[in-house]
């Protein structure tokens, strides 16, 4: 549910109350950095930064085993208090991720703004009337991909897959973000050779891709419209991971990651573009091991102080890394419906990013993922990402019932016609779907 969906707080200026003391402080965090005092002091001049030492996580959901999943899987985190939730706000509640100033907080909400704190890989946002404090979730909603809803639906979560001018990127992602979808998508190549001879779709003898098909970088796309909104999140389907150095890649995700308030998602493949990489000169026929040693070392960049490696592909001395990003760990989906795509998926993503499967089709093949994955010793949510021609609320819940946790819904339109199309889709399945119990 929005902020501005919330009760409003009153038009009285009334003295606000501290962050309540039954908070339960989960951990202390390191000192104020230079940057993140400089930046609270930016939201509210005159207001003098006094940090916090402490950090609060609560959850307000109705199931405690659906609450504490939360917390571990965006924050790696479970030891927050429980509370009961709150009628009428299905919340996440997060405080702050580094030290910030109360009086900071508490200035801001007297004046009746919403109060935006990060933890790591969530945001929730706080009112006061004067008497109490109103959460609800923002940045992240309260989903466990895979998991259920109390009365045993599936959480699923749909977004949009959009591929646009970047005169519209900024006007989307406001829109998108109001309509409550839950995230945008972006497809994603470095450059199209004139001739391309294998098309990845089956049955089909045209490439999908031309050398006509404009192409932008996903990152400065990614971060425009992160930087005009605050819930929406972020992936790509799917980013072609082997055609950059891992450092690149690193530096490039971490930022967006940091900018963002931690609302992003990586989705990569192997690719199927054998002319892209000849083009790249690089070895096409050796793609999935330099992918492989790619993932490894963009994830021990994000979690070690010192990498060091000599590899196949990639050797370098010991270096350091950061910003590390806010999501920990920040979700890796694995793009591809060959045999090997699925293996990568069960050994090393977060979710799998099928492009050729059917509602028919995909139980089989989560099935088969989740045997490795239990054969490799590997358990927790999975989230399974599918960009689909979604119209109505059947088109979704067939799509649920195959086990999909996040949709995306593909704009068969043209782009003149994607607003007014998006405001359908809101208002006759987005709300629906948050109306079921």
């Amino acid at each position: 549910m929005p902020v501005d969906q919330l009760e409003p707080p009153s038009d009285e200026k009334k003295e606000a109350p501290a962050v309540p003391a039954a908070f339960e402080p989960i951990a202390t965090q390191r000192d104020a950095e230079p940057h993140d005092t400089a930046m609270a002091s930016s939201f509210a001049p005159g207001i003098d930064p006094e940090p916090v030492a402490e950090v609060v996580v609560e959850v307000l959901l109705d199931d405690e085993h659906a609450a504490r999943e939360v917390l571990r899987t965006r924050t790696a985190r479970s030891d927050a208090a429980v509370q009961p939730r709150r009628s009428g706000v299905p919340a996440l509640l997060a405080a702050a991720a580094r030290p910030i100033s109360e009086k900071l907080v508490n200035g801001l909400a007297r004046e009746g703004h919403g109060v935006l704190l990060a933890a790591p890989g969530l945001a929730a946002s706080a009112r006061s009337d004067g008497s109490s404090w109103r959460w609800c979730s923002s940045a992240v909603r309260p989903n466990v991909p895979g998991g259920q809803r109390p009365g045993g639906h599936h959480m699923i979560e749909v977004g949009t897959f959009l591929s646009t001018s970047p005169r519209r990127w900024a006007e989307s992602a406001r829109l998108l973000e109001s309509l409550g979808f839950e995230c945008i998508w972006i497809p994603e190549h470095v450059i199209f050779p004139v001739t391309i001879g294998l098309s990845p779709k089956t049955g089909h003898a045209t490439p999908s891709v031309n050398a006509g098909l404009p192409a932008y970088d996903p990152w400065i796309e990614l971060a425009t419209m992160a930087a005009v909104t605050e819930t929406l999140r972020f992936g790509t389907y799917t980013y072609n991971i082997g055609l950059r150095h891992p450092f690149l890649t690193a530096r490039a995700l971490a930022t967006l990651d940091v900018a963002s308030g931690g609302r992003v998602d990586l989705g990569i493949g192997s690719s199927w573009l054998r002319e892209e990489w000849q083009a790249m000169e690089l070895p096409f026929d050796d793609r999935g091991r330099l992918v492989d040693e790619a993932i490894d070392i963009v994830r021990r960049l994000f979690t070690e102080e010192v990498i060091e490696h000599q590899g196949e592909f990639f050797s370098f001395q010991p270096v350091g890394f950061l910003p590390k990003p806010i999501q920990d760990p920040l979700p890796l989906h694995i793009g591809g419906d060959s045999a090997v795509a699925m293996r990568r998926a069960a050994r090393l993503g977060d979710g799998w990013c099928p492009h050729m499967q059917t509602p028919e089709t995909l139980p089989a093949k989560l099935d088969a993922i989740a045997e490795q994955r239990a054969d490799l010793g590997r358990s927790g949510p999975f989230q399974v990402t599918v960009q689909a021609p979604l119209e109505t609320l059947d088109d979704v819940l067939r799509w649920e019932e195959a086990g999909v946790t996040r949709l995306l819904k593909m704009n068969m339109s043209s782009p003149k016609q994607w607003s007014e199309e998006w405001r359908r889709f809101s208002g006759e399945v987005l709300e629906q779907l948050e109306e079921r119990p």
